[in-house]
């Protein structure tokens, strides 16, 4: 059984690129970012995402990203919490950059392939959750105009 998980598109650029052959769901950069030296700065994603109850989501880096980019995933890892699941809850890529001094730097351009993701078991899910999430086969992608949830407080706001 494949669980439903309601995704809002924000940008022409969003969107979640499945790959057959991987564990993982690619995400790509909504906006063009100059990466310089010593200045962490967000990239939006574009989506806004309704996960279901018990599970959440963890962010990581492409591969490729600190090779073609001279940026990695502050703190290695990015946390979507269930509870940031409203409209106004857009995914960001918090990108740190690897490289230090004076040459050259990239750009990260909108449409790029810039992060990976994948959902996890929560623990503080219920038994039923648990065991729902033990019979997922896999995750489906609902496009829908919006999320009737209540806005958590934008990026990084847990617990002010």
């Amino acid at each position: 059984m494949k669980r439903t998980v309601k995704v809002v598109k924000h940008d022409k650029h969003a969107d979640i690129v499945i790959n057959d052959n991987g564990d993982m769901f690619d995400l790509i950069a909504c906006e063009d970012c100059k990466v310089t030296p010593g200045k962490p700065f967000l990239i939006s994603l574009g989506l806004s995402m309704e996960l279901p109850k018990g599970l959440y989501a963890r962010l990581y880096d492409r591969s490729s990203t600190p090779k073609k980019f001279k940026v990695s995933l502050g703190h290695s890892v990015g946390i979507i919490d269930n509870s940031y699941n409203s409209d106004k809850d857009i995914w960001r890529y918090s990108a740190v950059t690897l490289k230090t001094g004076h040459g050259s730097f990239s750009t990260i351009k909108a449409g790029d392939r810039i992060c990976q993701f994948e959902i996890c078991l929560s623990q503080r899910a219920t038994v039923w959750q648990k065991l729902k999430w033990l019979f997922t086969s896999g995750y489906k992608f609902k496009y829908v105009d919006h999320l009737d949830n209540e806005e958590r407080g934008g990026f990084g706001s847990t617990n002010n």
